[in-house]
């Protein structure tokens, strides 16, 4: 079927058009922007150049570290507390127990 005209074949089809027309008058909103299209302009290596974003990464690396550290050790000392140490491990410390 040909459509020399470029008329609209929504009668020929026999069925109601209910798409939205291509194109769009507004701006695209921020959760369809491309990476490309969603730049904000931010010089990011100039930001983690600065004092005070290098002084925020030692006080971050202060708490991960022996936070990471206490865990792991706690993680594999508390099998063996607990068998060979099971009364110990029992030991209250208020609604809880020590393991």
């Amino acid at each position: 079927m040909s459509n020399p005209e470029n008329q609209d074949l929504t009668p020929l089809s026999g069925g109601p058009a209910d798409v939205a027309p291509l194109g769009r008058t507004a701006p695209k909103p921020d959760h369809e922007k491309t990476a490309a299209e969603d730049t904000d302009g931010v010089d990011w290596d100039a930001i983690a150049a600065t004092s005070e974003f290098k002084d925020l990464l030692k006080a971050k690396a202060r708490f991960i570290v022996p936070a990471t550290v206490f865990f792991v050790v706690y993680y594999f000392a508390l099998p063996v507390l607990v068998g060979f140490f099971p009364e110990t491990m029992k030991t209250k410390i208020g609604p809880a127990n020590l393991a």
